[in-house]
């Protein structure tokens, strides 16, 4: 039902018929120069740089593959859509102002594997590539790094000079200015085995028994006792920003950002608390915020994630 692990996809097989995917690994790291911040400023300044990430992989046209505690990993269909998205992404968060005496910023590695397969290799891959080059550092495969355009490619040079084979390499984003890069028509939706139809999902969301409406090219949903919030809860159990839902494609990943807690109940399974944490919603289930309430009650959010086959 719920799905709050690493998803991995494995090493890509060197073939044309397979289809790749370019998996990038963003991690939002803190270092601290003097007195850090307390743990929940911290937490502040994490989330807002999740939220801007969230939102520049929507724009690209970038697939969330899944949420982490402080990161994300996503895929692009080629390497040059996916080095657009790591620039932006290090652009928007660069532009955040910093505390005195804590400096947050972001990391991310590249790497390529097959699109129809989900194994550790790849997954595993770019968040080793994320590691190697800390802080403010875009890290590519060589594999990625020879998928790019020349212009691109030139940009890049490897990370340490006795690695001579070039196989972990940095991009220079900061003195590289990109032309802007066309956004399909249509998302990438997940690749189907060979026979198959290709499958789309969408979440419809209840409160007290009404249907919720939003838009169709809507990406997030906020939760909580605000007005600001797309649904309003209003109860001093729940926190004024109590939760979200990202969407993207085919993936609803809800991030609690309470004091208190959230509880996804799912139809048939046990209820799982997050706070401060993230989980996949799939089936059909409840969404209690604060405490753990049966799905009567008027504090309660139900989803269904319905899936086509077209």
């Amino acid at each position: 039902m719920f799905n709050n692990s690493d998803l991995t996809i494995s090493e890509y097989s060197a073939t044309p018929e397979v289809q790749r995917v370019f998996l990038l690994r963003i991690d939002v790291i803190e270092t601290a120069t003097a007195k850090s911040a307390d743990d929940e400023t911290l937490g502040k300044l994490v989330r807002r740089r999740l939220k801007r990430i969230e939102r520049t992989l929507g724009n690209r046209a970038g697939t969330l593959v899944h949420a982490l505690p402080n990161g994300l990993l996503a895929a692009f269909d080629t390497a040059e859509a996916a080095i657009h998205g790591a620039c932006d992404m290090q652009r928007c968060c660069a532009a955040i102002p910093q505390l005195p005496g804590t400096r947050v910023g972001i990391r991310i590695g590249i790497e390529v594997g097959p699109a129809d397969q989900r194994k550790a290799t790849t997954a595993s891959a770019a968040a080793r590539l994320a590691a190697c080059g800390g802080m403010d550092h875009i890290v590519v495969s060589k594999e990625v790094a020879d998928a790019l355009p020349t212009p691109l490619r030139q940009k890049t040079s490897p990370l340490t000079p006795d690695d001579p084979a070039h196989s972990v390499l940095s991009f220079d984003w900061q003195n590289t200015v990109l032309p802007p890069v066309p956004i399909p028509a249509q998302s990438r939706a997940p690749v189907a085995k060979p026979g198959a139809s290709p499958r789309t999902t969408r979440i419809e969301l209840r409160l007290n028994g009404k249907t919720l409406r939003f838009p169709g090219n809507r990406r997030i949903i906020t939760i909580g006792r605000d007005a600001a919030n797309d649904i309003v809860i209003d109860s001093s159990e729940v926190s004024r920003k109590h939760c979200r839902i990202v969407i993207q494609n085919d993936s609803y990943v809800l991030v609690d950002e309470s004091t208190n807690g959230t509880y996804i109940s799912p139809d048939q399974g046990a209820p799982l608390h997050l706070k401060r944490k993230m989980a996949t919603l799939d089936g059909a289930g409840w969404i209690a915020l604060g405490q753990l309430h049966d799905r009567s009650s008027k504090r309660v959010v139900e989803f269904t994630v319905r899936k086509y086959t077209s």
